[in-house]
């Protein structure tokens, strides 16, 4: 994982850009768009190889999804043999809180359409009037696990 945070650390150094009026703005403004990056380069280094997926078609085995993938890499990650993931939103309703300096799993959402500014000016920002495209996504999930998260009765 330390190696994810180092190559966005770089990316971002490069993405660095000097604006029209002279201030000094990162491209990458939000953490949602880092962890976009993140979620990209973690997912390429879990994918199975085009050699790897013929040896299980041929084996008659099912090709697993990036986010199986992910799951199994988690689970490496984290020590535990099952993952219970749900939402920040969905452990607050159990009466749960995420344990200081844990940072949530990363998942790929169902892919979805969302309407945007057609143009984009200089500074990457929409130009309004300039018309609308819709364009498919697919939204980064945010996750933790049970052992990523304590009870706040626990505490009181």
């Amino acid at each position: 994982m330390q190696e994810i945070e180092n190559l966005i650390n770089q990316k971002l150094k490069t993405m660095t850009q000097v604006s029209k009026t002279g201030e000094i703005r990162q491209n990458w403004q939000k953490e949602a768009e880092i962890n976009r990056a993140k979620l990209k380069l973690l997912s390429n280094q879990v994918s199975l190889t085009n050699e790897e997926k013929q040896q299980l078609t041929y084996k008659g085995m099912r090709i697993p999804t990036v986010n199986e993938l992910l799951r199994m890499y988690y689970k490496k990650e984290l020590g535990v043999t099952e993952l219970n993931l749900k939402t920040y939103k969905e452990w607050r309703e159990l009466g749960y809180r995420p344990m200081p300096e844990r940072k949530p799993l990363l998942l790929w959402g169902l892919k979805t359409k969302k309407e945007i500014e057609q143009d984009l000016d200089d500074d990457g920002y929409p130009i309004p009037g300039s018309g609308k495209r819709v364009i498919e996504y697919c939204p980064v999930l945010y996750l933790y696990d049970k052992s990523q998260v304590y009870n706040i009765e626990d505490c009181r």
